[in-house]
């Protein structure tokens, strides 16, 4: 016969799926804006065309980027049996496509990914989260307030910094996930 449970054992069974659930949706909102910022560099890179249709399409980059990042959250939190950050980040998900007429199609990195990685890192405590979306919103907005000093070598630096911040810190959190598995 077994022991009936205690509140105890239930309450750490929580935590580690809070945590779980925490690291997973920073993961993939993580990998969203490295993906973000890549396709950033590679049109300031001019390899990806800078024709009109390009540029409509330019404002949709962040809410599908933000959406996939939704989707493999709450894929990834079915597969576990839980259900905590999948609503969170189809609210950042909405916040994404909101901004699209707001944000404006100019800018070399949009601050959507800064304001998603902040918004989620309150939500799920993810300290390189919320770090990572400080740099992502002052990489993004730094341009604009330069006054035009900011060389496109130094925008195309800033960028990569950030793909390359958000891809370790995503490949941490994912790490992290296992580890508490």
């Amino acid at each position: 016969m077994t022991e009936p449970s205690t509140g105890v054992e239930r309450s750490t069974a929580e935590r580690a799926a809070d945590r779980i659930a925490d690291r997973i949706a920073d993961t993939f909102l993580l990998a969203a804006v490295s993906a973000g910022a890549l396709v950033s560099l590679l049109r300031t890179l001019n390899v990806i065309d800078a024709s009109v249709g390009s540029f409509m399409l330019w404002g949709a980059v962040p809410p599908l980027l933000v959406l996939a990042a939704y989707l493999f959250t709450a894929a990834s939190e079915g597969r576990a049996g839980i259900r905590r950050q999948r609503g969170a980040v189809a609210a950042l998900t909405g916040l994404a496509v909101l901004s699209v007429p707001f944000v404006g199609f100019h800018l070399a990195f949009s601050p959507v990914y800064g304001l998603c990685l902040i918004a989620l890192a309150v939500r799920t405590r993810g300290t390189l989260a919320a770090a990572t979306g400080v740099l992502a919103l002052g990489v993004s907005l730094a341009p604009a307030l330069s006054g035009g000093t900011f060389t496109e070598l130094q925008a195309m630096a800033s960028i990569a910094l950030v793909a390359v911040a958000a891809a370790a810190a995503a490949v941490r959190g994912r790490r992290e996930a296992i580890a508490s598995a």
